[in-house]
């Protein structure tokens, strides 16, 4: 594979201690700590099974964790297309794990010792049903944002849709002690919807009334338009921005930034009446030769901005970029990044190259970092990609000698990153899991350390 890996870009890898069931999700998120120690959680798909592991800094198991530097609790019975969304330090060393699922949101709390944290939800977990039905009588369950009481009695509320088929989310503490979760789906075929906790678990009632805000754009009927969310960030206000994909039967997909303020209604000052959305001709390519087009994660900017990456697909050739798109506070594209433009990134030779399963980062001078997957076209062989552009949207040459680097930890053949993050020394850490073919149970799940 072309720019492979060289032995001396990573400095640290290792495998998780906890047992591997046959269908493991092999999707593992990943929290460092500031005392250098590492949380890392992954799920075993239908069971609702969490397993969530400590690791010293070296990657060995954290035995005064659970015994054995693992544990696992079981959340959620029942529930489908299930993942941990995200995962948040607490002041006693201890994490909250969430567990996303289609219209299903569950958090565990376990102390510093590995144990369940008793005082956090009901004995130290707690489920959130978050439902939102295709009938106007269902949509009053949860009052969607921007909508007076008196729209949504009559049937005319604007909500739906949620982030990673019911598996993708995120878990971002805010402020006082309360964090946000959210419930995403890529396309917007189930409820998508931004949450605030209070410290114990519970829905935050100062939020949008309920704690739920259902995402939906407000300029396409629920029925025939789906607003898919995939990653949010918090605001210095209190509020939060989330991003996604807008889809509608007959139109060419969208990309969205929608900002919410602190209470949970919509900051109609961003972008026009809450949403900023791009179309692929703003990246260069006419709507009638576009295929498909998402934005998966997002980050903060040091400038009080937002920058979040996905992908776009091209026709007739079903050719995929990567999608890098930076916005201000109010949602104004970014002048000095790409010249105010979304931003396409290839690599030569490779039809499939997306910032789909990855995450992203920003580094303390401001260098953006966006993990995905480029797959060769001959063998089909899949490695994890990691770019890293300058604050004008350049590839930093100096990364990896091309801005880039191709990885296939252990040599596996098929390679799928799950998380990255930046921690509080600019290094770079990347969790995902690989193996011989794209047969899940085949996979072995894996942290590492990049030496930049």
């Amino acid at each position: 594979m072309k720019n492979r890996i060289e032995a001396n870009e990573i400095e640290l890898i290792f495998g998780l201690p906890f047992p591997a069931p046959q269908f493991m999700r092999h999707a593992p998120k990943i929290l460092t700590m500031p005392d250098g120690k590492i949380y890392a959680a992954d799920n075993e798909l239908g069971a609702g099974t969490i397993f969530v592991a400590r690791v010293h800094a070296d990657g060995t198991p954290d035995k005064s964790f659970g015994g054995a530097g693992w544990v696992a609790e079981h959340l959620a019975s029942g529930v489908s297309n299930t993942s941990i969304a995200g995962l948040l330090s607490r002041d006693d060393g201890g994490v909250i794990v969430a567990l996303s699922g289609t219209s299903t949101f569950a958090l565990a709390c376990f102390a510093a010792d590995g144990q369940l944290d008793r005082t956090f939800g009901e004995n130290g977990k707690i489920v959130h049903p978050i439902e939102c039905g295709d009938t106007p009588a269902d949509r009053q369950t949860v009052p969607t944002v921007g909508v007076t009481a008196h729209e949504n009695a009559n049937g005319n509320g604007n909500e739906t849709e949620s982030s990673a088929t019911g598996g993708l989310g995120a878990l971002v503490q805010a402020d006082n002690g309360t964090f946000y979760g959210l419930l995403g789906e890529r396309f917007g075929m189930a409820t998508c919807a931004l949450m605030r906790f209070e410290s114990n678990g519970r829905l935050d009632p100062n939020f949008n009334g309920t704690g739920v805000a259902i995402i939906h754009c407000p300029s396409g009927s629920p029925f025939d338009q789906r607003t898919g969310a995939n990653s949010f960030v918090v605001m210095p206000d209190g509020g939060a921005v989330v991003v996604g994909t807008i889809t509608k039967i007959g139109e060419p997909m969208r990309v969205y930034f929608c900002r919410f303020n602190q209470d949970g209604s919509i900051n109609r000052a961003f972008g026009e009446d809450g949403f900023a959305i791009f179309y692929s001709d703003s990246a260069g390519i006419p709507s009638d030769n576009l295929y498909q087009m998402e934005l998966n994660y997002a980050c903060n900017l040091s400038n009080g901005g937002i920058t979040a990456c996905g992908y776009l697909t091209n026709l007739p050739l079903y050719h995929s970029f990567g999608l890098v798109v930076c916005v201000d506070a109010l949602g104004r594209p970014i002048d000095d990044f790409n010249r105010g433009r979304p931003l396409l990134f290839g690599v030569v030779g490779e039809t499939d190259m997306k910032f789909l399963f990855g995450g992203m980062g920003v580094q303390t001078d401001g260098k953006i970092v966006a993990c995905g997957g480029v797959t060769e076209n001959s063998s089909r062989d899949r490695s994890i990609l990691i770019s890293r552009f300058l604050e004008d949207g350049r590839v930093d040459s100096s990364f990896g000698g091309r801005g880039y680097l191709e990885i296939s930890p252990y040599d596996s053949q098929v390679n799928h990153a799950s998380d990255l993050l930046i921690d509080s020394n600019g290094k770079i850490w990347v969790a995902g899991a690989g193996g011989p073919n794209y047969n899940i149970s085949s996979n072995t799940s894996y942290v590492f350390r990049l030496s930049h």
